[in-house]
């Protein structure tokens, strides 16, 4: 199981067991935990780890004992993790078994091809490969420009799939946030300025669509001196993404006037009993006396608006005081709380 996790995508950033953030080594340490997390096998020799991070040093044997030093710093801030760090006289690594690398879990899941895991994954990067990181030595500088440049073109990969997998979902906000992930990696990567042009055609975003065209044409004439690929400008005028986003929902089914006619009577009958109930016998009507309020009544704004265009014609009911029973009740509550779509008297202004 896993005692320590390294995030090397945006700053690098080292947790424990439980999750908790532990105090970030210096420098020299991030370095030397980057070129282990990146090496075949977590493995890396002593002699290579001196070349790129003390290049500085006035002998080979100053460079290995300021190697030893700063693998004895960095056990002591590991603490309990710090058995992860593994070493002897010609190599160091890291045990696979105690640590989790966030390069290594996209890894496997674009090999395996992850949908669940995918999008969460992209939503964890946050930022370059050791984003930051200055240990102000041009060997490792060297090495750092190289390992940022594979680790956007993993990300760009890792983020065009997320919005893909996202698009097909039918989530379009998502999936747009993850095209635009894919464009900070490889901005002048025609294909993902497509790709994010025609994400936001096919969710309704047209003006979004239109800013995104513009700014890619800026951005090439500005920094390349050139126009994009035609497919940037085919994508602003395409209803069609090649990830076959579901350019339309399913259809809400609408309540409409057309009821079978059984449901049409129930539903007449039960309006006409709350009515009976609420007004009384219609022969038995008596004004208001002065010191009592006339009765309203009120109908719920939703209620009103279903049927502003209703029309309805009521005829006094006589039924049986007992059969007005618990449905009876329960229609005039759904009627009173807006929970039903059939016509209603309402007064008017309500």
């Amino acid at each position: 199981m896993p005692i320590l996790r390294l995030s090397f995508l945006g700053e690098p950033r080292l947790q424990g067991q439980y999750g908790q953030v532990l105090a970030t080594p210096g420098p020299k340490a991030l370095a030397l935990l980057g070129c282990l997390a990146t090496a075949p096998d977590l493995r890396a020799g002593r002699t290579r780890l001196v070349e790129l991070l003390w290049a500085e040093a006035s002998s080979t044997p100053a460079a290995r004992h300021a190697l030893r030093q700063c693998l004895v710093r960095l056990r002591s801030q590991l603490g309990d993790a710090a058995k992860v760090l593994i070493a002897d006289e010609n190599a160091v690594w890291l045990n696979p078994d105690l640590v989790s690398l966030d390069l290594a879990e996209i890894r496997s899941a674009l090999q395996t091809g992850a949908h669940k895991a995918i999008p969460e994954l992209s939503l964890m990067v946050r930022g370059r490969f050791c984003a930051g990181l200055d240990v102000g030595i041009a060997e490792f500088e060297a090495w750092l420009r190289d390992r940022q440049r594979e680790y956007d073109q993993l990300c760009a990969e890792l983020h065009g799939k997320a919005a893909a997998i996202l698009a097909e979902r039918g989530k379009g906000p998502a999936a747009i946030a993850a095209a635009r992930r894919r464009l900070e990696c490889e901005p002048f990567q025609d294909d993902a300025h497509a790709a994010l042009i025609a994400l936001c055609i096919a969710f309704g975003r047209r003006q979004e669509a239109a800013t995104a065209h513009k700014d890619c044409h800026d951005l090439f004439a500005r920094e390349l001196g050139a126009a994009p690929a035609p497919q940037v400008d085919r994508a602003l005028s395409s209803s069609v993404y090649t990830c076959h986003v579901p350019l339309s929902m399913p259809a809400r089914v609408v309540p409409t006037s057309h009821r079978p006619v059984l449901g049409a009577f129930s539903a007449g009958l039960a309006a006409a009993i709350t009515l009976f109930q609420v007004l009384g016998p219609w022969g038995s009507y008596q004004p208001s006396e002065p010191d009592r309020k006339p009765m309203s009544i009120w109908v719920s704004p939703a209620s009103a608006a279903s049927i502003q265009d209703s029309r309805f014609t009521a005829s006094p009911v006589n039924l049986p005081e007992d059969s007005i029973d618990a449905s009876s009740q329960t229609a005039a509550r759904q009627m009173l709380e807006g929970e039903t779509d059939y016509a209603m008297l309402y007064p008017a202004g309500c």
